[in-house]
């Protein structure tokens, strides 16, 4: 059994948006693909039509192209911080609350004293992240476990028991 102090430091969120948003979001892939190709199609459209036309107008859609082009990152780097601020505000309720991973179940303490309890049938998806294992319960609940959160036990305990149930959800998911 490994136990993780319940935090959510800057690290671990970030790293979860990143996971959620790039590594495991084909939809968001796709969109961020197809925005760079019509953002190149317009810019290089708009060069062409003002080399051949001589249109100043020409030239002010490519700069608009080339400024969204630069701005979408930013845009996202920002929202990742803003969303990042929110989720890692100390609440009073989560402290001293340890999450204690085994095989049987998932238990959560608090002053040393079991307060609930998570079993592996209401995880829904375990994702891996540089700085942790993100679980994600039944009712949306995100549990975080970072590799600098372990305070019992170590943290490559916790990976053999969460890469077995990582599989085990992804069999079941395929029936």
């Amino acid at each position: 059994m490994t136990e993780f102090r319940f935090e959510r430091k800057k690290e671990n969120v970030e790293d979860y948006l990143k996971v959620s948003l790039f590594r495991d979001n084909f939809a968001h892939k796709l969109l961020i693909a197809v925005l760079g190709i019509c953002l190149l199609a317009i810019a290089v459209s708009g060069i062409v039509m003002f080399i051949n036309f001589d249109s100043v107008s020409m030239l002010i859609i490519t700069i608009v192209a080339v400024v969204l082009a630069v701005a979408y990152p930013v845009f996202l780097k920002l929202f990742i911080a803003n969303i990042t601020k929110k989720l890692t505000k100390p609440n009073p309720e989560e402290e001293g609350v340890t999450i204690a991973v085994s095989e049987n179940d998932i238990l959560l303490i608090k002053n040393n004293l079991p307060c609930g309890m998570i079993e592996w049938k209401d995880i829904t998806e375990i994702t891996e992240g540089k700085t942790g294992f993100f679980l994600t319960e039944k009712n949306g609940a995100l549990i975080i476990l970072g590799k600098g959160s372990v305070s019992s036990g170590t943290y490559d305990e916790a990976v053999q028991v969460l890469s077995q149930k990582r599989t085990e959800l992804t069999k079941d998911s395929k029936k």
